[in-house]
């Protein structure tokens, strides 16, 4: 199945808004590439779970972005944690909360700029 260029760009943008934080967050544990790499790694696996199963859901908006949030989140987290180099579980919840809440915010509005 070819991915839509459309996911392509929001998987990017997405990505993109996260990796900053992730590499600020970890910026005593883990090294850039390291920090890099986990975020994208964990965003390849939670992104299109969150696009293509729980906003397809025919839930309202907000449960089903609260849902996939949380998801999102959780998932990232044991992800980083598990792979990250002594990476503590607190500290990877934490930081993938930021992330997320970044991008949840931040990618609607750019999303609505660029499409202008």
């Amino acid at each position: 199945m070819l991915v839509p260029l459309s996911y392509v760009l929001l998987f990017a943008q997405s990505n993109a808004l996260e990796l900053p934080i992730f590499a600020w967050g970890y910026r005593k544990s883990q090294s850039v590439p390291r920090s890099l790499a986990l975020g994208t790694l964990s965003n390849l696996v939670t992104h299109p779970v969150v696009i293509f199963l729980f906003l397809s859901l025919g839930w309202t908006n907000l449960a089903a972005v609260l849902v996939a949030e949380c998801f999102a989140v959780i998932t990232e987290a044991l992800l980083h944690a598990g792979f990250g180099d002594g990476l503590r579980l607190r500290t990877a919840f934490v930081w993938s909360l930021a992330a997320n809440l970044v991008s949840w915010q931040v990618a609607p509005l750019l999303t609505r700029v660029w499409a202008v």
